[in-house]
């Protein structure tokens, strides 16, 4: 985890969790192989990007981002960190598939998201 300057903790304890409550999405974080946690606060971000295609050119890209508080009340009170593999569930059934290992920056876990089938 990166260490945070005075600054980044204090904004961290108090303007993250006014961020999430703000904008942030309750989903179902289910772990790999285990039982789903209710009540995570998620803001998520689609962004288009590139990719290289070689000879054909670059390609259009969807990039989709989540990220959650590091301190996280629902993770927290599992003993949970969000992981590789790891599904969320929006409450209209919507399901995300955490596709790379989550980073930790600056007080909250940023996700590579893809979608998963039901």
């Amino acid at each position: 985890m990166t260490d945070l300057s005075a600054f980044d903790a204090l904004f961290a304890a108090s303007a993250l969790p006014a961020l999430y409550a703000q904008f942030g999405t309750d989903m179902t974080y289910t772990p790999p192989g285990g039982a789903g946690i209710e009540g995570v606060r998620v803001i998520r971000d689609e962004q288009d990007g590139t990719a290289n295609a070689g000879e054909y050119g670059s390609i259009l890209t969807k990039e989709r981002f989540g990220r959650i508080q590091t301190a996280d009340p629902a993770l927290a009170a599992a003993g949970v960190r969000p992981r590789q593999g790891g599904i969320l569930t929006r409450a209209n059934g919507e399901r995300f598939k955490i596709d790379a290992a989550p980073r930790a920056v600056d007080g909250e876990w940023v996700l590579d998201l893809v979608d998963a089938p039901a």
